[in-house]
């Protein structure tokens, strides 16, 4: 079974800017004028759960997907990042910018870490507009989804996956890495996205079998209900077949219980 770490969530990836860079190589883009784009002195905002964000509204740079007539632009709220304020006010420390596995294996597809408020799929064919969020949130990563390279070194893009924190899971009034983490999964050119993992769970790392279509996720839920996701709560497997409503469970609960009763 061939199948590449998409994540290991919370992996010092590319930004978003090389991830566009990058990912230009694999989709056919060049840049004609200067590279990624270069740090220009701002910031994503800290995002409320609730109330006015204020900051400056900012579309990214389009990346393009493989294989299609579409591409993802970028939306964010921004803020001129002061000479002690923290570069990412999304990441507080919490269970989701610590815990993740460092190795991963590259995609030839576009992804990466980001930190966007939202994302519009956009189809040149048509003319389509389609934003991925329905609601508040921040997006922390986004993958292309296709199978390898045929020999001529064409890709083609079957799906988009995005991570977010859409809900304060935590109830401190912000959406932060101390949230749950869902997966988003929509079609190529960004039609029927939909949540497809538990909303009260962290998503610890994410695997792709391009073979069989299938996402295998594993999530951790607040098993010893302290009102935290750390190390010391449960992570367990899931299995998404793309194009499906929902991930479900890889393990039943009866299996689980059957090989803890082993070790009694």
């Amino acid at each position: 079974m061939r199948v590449f770490a998409i994540v290991g969530l919370c992996v010092a990836l590319v930004s978003m800017g090389a991830c566009a860079s990058t990912s230009g190589s694999a989709s056919g883009m060049r840049y004609l004028i200067g590279s990624s784009p270069r740090d220009d002195g701002y910031r994503i905002v800290t995002t409320g759960a609730a109330g006015e964000i204020k900051g400056r509204a900012t579309l990214g740079q389009p990346i393009a997907l493989p294989g299609r007539d579409t591409c993802i632009v970028p939306f964010s709220m921004k803020e001129r990042k002061g000479f002690f304020q923290d570069r990412d006010p999304y990441t507080r420390g919490g269970y989701g910018s610590s815990w993740l596995e460092r190795s991963w294996r590259v995609s030839s597809y576009p992804g990466g870490e980001v930190r966007w408020h939202n994302a519009v799929v956009c189809d040149l064919s048509d003319g389509a507009q389609r934003m991925i969020l329905k609601t508040r949130g921040v997006i922390t990563r986004f993958q292309a989804l296709g199978p390898p390279q045929t020999e001529d070194g064409r890709l083609e893009c079957q799906a988009i996956l995005f991570v977010a924190t859409i809900d304060d899971t935590n109830a401190d009034g912000y959406l932060n890495d101390r949230d749950a983490t869902v997966v988003i999964v929509s079609r190529a050119d960004g039609s029927n996205a939909r949540v497809i993992s538990p909303r009260d769970a962290q998503v610890r790392s994410i695997a792709f079998d391009y073979e069989l279509n299938v996402l295998y996720l594993m999530v951790t839920t607040d098993t010893n209900s302290d009102g935290k996701l750390t190390f010391a709560d449960e992570s367990r497997p899931y299995v998404y077949r793309i194009g499906a409503d929902r991930a479900e469970p890889v393990v039943t609960p009866e299996s689980g219980e059957a090989m803890q009763a082993i070790m009694r």
